[in-house]
Protein backbone atom coordinates (compact mmCIF):
# COMPACT_ATOMS: atom_id res chain seq x y z
CA UNK A 1 0.00 0.00 0.00
CA UNK A 2 1.13 3.14 -1.37
CA UNK A 3 0.44 6.42 0.55
CA UNK A 4 0.36 9.60 -1.92
CA UNK A 5 -0.04 12.99 -0.27
CA UNK A 6 -1.67 15.59 -2.72
CA UNK A 7 -2.64 19.37 -1.57
CA UNK A 8 -1.23 22.84 -2.62
CA UNK A 9 -0.64 23.55 1.19
CA UNK A 10 2.98 23.26 2.27
CA UNK A 11 2.47 22.98 5.62
CA UNK A 12 0.00 20.28 5.66
CA UNK A 13 2.15 17.97 3.56
CA UNK A 14 4.94 18.52 5.75
CA UNK A 15 2.70 17.60 9.19
CA UNK A 16 1.53 14.22 7.40
CA UNK A 17 4.65 13.48 6.18
CA UNK A 18 6.05 13.83 9.83
CA UNK A 19 2.80 12.18 10.80
CA UNK A 20 3.11 9.11 8.51
CA UNK A 21 6.87 8.60 9.15
CA UNK A 22 7.79 4.84 8.61
CA UNK A 23 5.08 4.52 5.84
CA UNK A 24 5.50 4.06 2.21
CA UNK A 25 4.82 7.39 1.46
CA UNK A 26 5.56 10.34 -1.33
CA UNK A 27 3.74 13.41 -2.68
CA UNK A 28 1.80 13.82 -5.93
CA UNK A 29 4.52 16.18 -7.05
CA UNK A 30 7.06 13.88 -6.82
CA UNK A 31 5.39 10.76 -8.05
CA UNK A 32 4.13 12.54 -10.93
CA UNK A 33 7.77 14.43 -12.05
CA UNK A 34 8.30 14.76 -15.60
CA UNK A 35 11.53 12.81 -14.85
CA UNK A 36 9.83 10.23 -13.63
CA UNK A 37 7.44 9.64 -16.66
CA UNK A 38 9.51 6.67 -18.10
CA UNK A 39 8.94 4.70 -15.23
CA UNK A 40 6.77 2.13 -14.40
CA UNK A 41 3.82 2.94 -11.81
CA UNK A 42 4.24 0.44 -9.08
CA UNK A 43 1.38 -2.13 -9.33
CA UNK A 44 -0.27 -1.33 -5.89
CA UNK A 45 -3.02 -0.21 -3.81
CA UNK A 46 -3.04 3.82 -3.05
CA UNK A 47 -4.06 5.69 -0.22
CA UNK A 48 -4.30 9.69 -1.66
CA UNK A 49 -4.86 12.20 0.89
CA UNK A 50 -5.98 14.75 -0.74
CA UNK A 51 -7.84 18.56 -0.41
CA UNK A 52 -11.78 18.48 -1.59
CA UNK A 53 -10.58 20.99 -4.55
CA UNK A 54 -8.56 17.77 -5.59
CA UNK A 55 -10.65 14.75 -5.85
CA UNK A 56 -11.80 15.01 -9.38
CA UNK A 57 -8.36 15.21 -10.75
CA UNK A 58 -6.98 11.94 -8.35
CA UNK A 59 -10.63 10.15 -9.57
CA UNK A 60 -9.32 10.72 -12.82
CA UNK A 61 -5.73 9.67 -12.77
CA UNK A 62 -6.86 6.83 -10.44
CA UNK A 63 -9.47 5.25 -12.50
CA UNK A 64 -8.61 1.48 -13.15
CA UNK A 65 -6.21 1.24 -9.99
CA UNK A 66 -7.12 0.07 -6.70
CA UNK A 67 -7.49 3.31 -4.63
CA UNK A 68 -9.01 5.36 -1.74
CA UNK A 69 -9.75 8.84 -1.23
CA UNK A 70 -9.31 10.59 2.08
CA UNK A 71 -10.03 14.33 2.64
CA UNK A 72 -7.61 16.00 4.45
CA UNK A 73 -10.24 17.86 5.72
CA UNK A 74 -11.30 14.90 7.41
CA UNK A 75 -7.78 13.83 8.95
CA UNK A 76 -7.08 14.95 12.67
CA UNK A 77 -4.76 12.08 13.76
CA UNK A 78 -3.35 8.86 12.85
CA UNK A 79 -6.00 6.96 13.85
CA UNK A 80 -8.62 8.94 11.86
CA UNK A 81 -6.33 7.63 8.73
CA UNK A 82 -5.80 3.96 10.10
CA UNK A 83 -9.66 3.78 10.49
CA UNK A 84 -10.57 5.51 7.37
CA UNK A 85 -8.12 2.65 5.62
CA UNK A 86 -9.68 -0.02 7.50
CA UNK A 87 -13.57 0.86 6.69
CA UNK A 88 -12.93 2.33 3.58
CA UNK A 89 -14.45 1.67 0.21
CA UNK A 90 -12.05 1.13 -1.72
CA UNK A 91 -12.46 2.08 -5.93
CA UNK A 92 -11.42 0.45 -8.78
CA UNK A 93 -12.40 3.26 -10.95
CA UNK A 94 -15.78 2.83 -13.59
CA UNK A 95 -13.50 1.92 -16.43
CA UNK A 96 -10.84 -1.76 -16.82
CA UNK A 97 -8.01 1.01 -18.50
CA UNK A 98 -5.90 2.74 -15.96
CA UNK A 99 -3.96 5.90 -17.22
CA UNK A 100 -0.71 5.45 -18.20
CA UNK A 101 2.19 7.06 -16.42
CA UNK A 102 2.89 9.78 -19.09
CA UNK A 103 -0.78 10.84 -19.30
CA UNK A 104 -0.72 11.05 -15.82
CA UNK A 105 1.64 13.57 -15.51
CA UNK A 106 0.39 15.07 -17.84
CA UNK A 107 -2.89 15.49 -16.46
CA UNK A 108 -1.04 16.53 -12.96
CA UNK A 109 0.70 19.36 -14.64
CA UNK A 110 -1.78 20.87 -16.34
CA UNK A 111 -4.30 20.88 -13.14
CA UNK A 112 -2.04 20.74 -10.36
CA UNK A 113 0.61 22.39 -11.38
CA UNK A 114 -1.24 24.79 -13.69
CA UNK A 115 1.35 24.21 -16.88
CA UNK A 116 0.47 25.67 -20.04
CA UNK A 117 0.78 23.04 -22.65
CA UNK A 118 4.00 24.71 -24.38
CA UNK A 119 5.85 25.05 -20.95
CA UNK A 120 4.46 21.60 -20.42
CA UNK A 121 5.56 20.08 -23.82
CA UNK A 122 9.62 21.69 -23.58
CA UNK A 123 9.81 20.06 -19.65
CA UNK A 124 8.46 16.32 -21.11
CA UNK A 125 10.67 17.00 -24.49
CA UNK A 126 7.56 16.39 -26.79
CA UNK A 127 5.71 17.89 -29.24
CA UNK A 128 2.80 20.46 -27.74
CA UNK A 129 0.29 17.84 -29.89
CA UNK A 130 1.50 14.97 -28.16
CA UNK A 131 0.49 16.78 -24.59
CA UNK A 132 -2.80 18.01 -26.32
CA UNK A 133 -3.20 14.06 -27.23
CA UNK A 134 -2.25 12.82 -23.92
CA UNK A 135 -4.60 14.74 -22.04
CA UNK A 136 -7.44 13.89 -24.57
CA UNK A 137 -6.71 10.24 -24.15
CA UNK A 138 -6.79 10.50 -20.01
CA UNK A 139 -9.86 12.30 -20.51
CA UNK A 140 -11.56 9.98 -22.83
CA UNK A 141 -10.19 7.09 -20.57
CA UNK A 142 -11.31 8.24 -17.07
CA UNK A 143 -15.15 8.40 -19.01
CA UNK A 144 -14.67 12.79 -19.02
CA UNK A 145 -14.65 12.42 -23.04
CA UNK A 146 -15.72 15.99 -24.25
CA UNK A 147 -15.57 17.32 -20.90
CA UNK A 148 -13.11 20.77 -20.53
CA UNK A 149 -9.77 19.60 -18.19
CA UNK A 150 -11.32 22.86 -15.75
CA UNK A 151 -14.06 20.15 -14.43
CA UNK A 152 -11.32 18.42 -12.62
CA UNK A 153 -10.22 21.45 -10.99
CA UNK A 154 -13.58 21.84 -9.33
CA UNK A 155 -14.64 20.43 -5.56
CA UNK A 156 -16.21 17.04 -6.38
CA UNK A 157 -20.00 16.75 -5.28
CA UNK A 158 -20.99 14.25 -2.16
Amino acid sequence: MQIIIMTRDRYLEYGLMCMLNGYRLTTGSELFDAGKRRLPLPEDSYVILCDRNLERLTYCMFCGRRFLVIPVSSVRCLTDIRQAIRRGAWLFGHKARPLTRTEMVVVFGVVFHEYGFTFLADQLGISMKTVCAHLYNAMEKSGLRGVSIKYLCSTADR
